[in-house]
């Protein structure tokens, strides 16, 4: 008796088996490789961690993570605006002690134009989301941007 066609498997030749193993071995090393670079990355990425969270653990106890308050004498200007999404990009960030949410007031001359609440804020520029209820003026480029006195919006 005879084993039914769908059991016999076929027949490769030595070299076949041979490429085939050549390949399987090279994919593995590629592999190998990759699972090594990404172990790599991981400690990198430990050692930063690790060297935050000292600075982190330095810090005394009730210190705020980011500054609680901006200068009030801070002066920015208002170096583009887009109408079509009604924000504006002011010329100061981070470094001038601004933070997410701030509420400022944009006037020009002694004229109150509007009120806008920081959207995003970097080290030397910020956008500011236009409040439309607290507006009585169109914002233009070169206006002045300064603290409110209270920073609800």
């Amino acid at each position: 008796m005879t084993a039914p066609s769908w059991i016999c498997t076929p027949h490769f030749s030595e070299a076949d088996r041979a490429a085939g193993l050549t390949q399987k071995r090279d994919e593995l090393k590629r592999q190998k490789n990759l699972i090594d670079q990404l172990d790599s990355q991981v400690k990198t990425q430990k050692i930063e961690l690790a060297r935050r969270q000292r600075i982190i653990d330095n810090f005394p106890a009730g210190t705020p993570m980011h500054p609680v308050t901006a200068p009030r004498k801070l002066l920015a200007k208002v170096v583009s605006v887009d109408y079509d999404w009604n924000y504006i990009i002011i010329n100061r960030g981070t470094d001038d002690w601004l933070r997410e949410d701030m509420v400022l007031l944009v006037r020009r001359e002694a004229h109150y134009i509007c009120r806008v609440q920081l959207s995003r804020v970097e080290r030397r520029y910020a956008v500011a989301n236009i409040l439309q209820l607290a507006k009585v003026g169109k914002v233009l480029k070169g206006d002045v941007v300064i603290i409110a006195r209270d920073s609800r919006p």
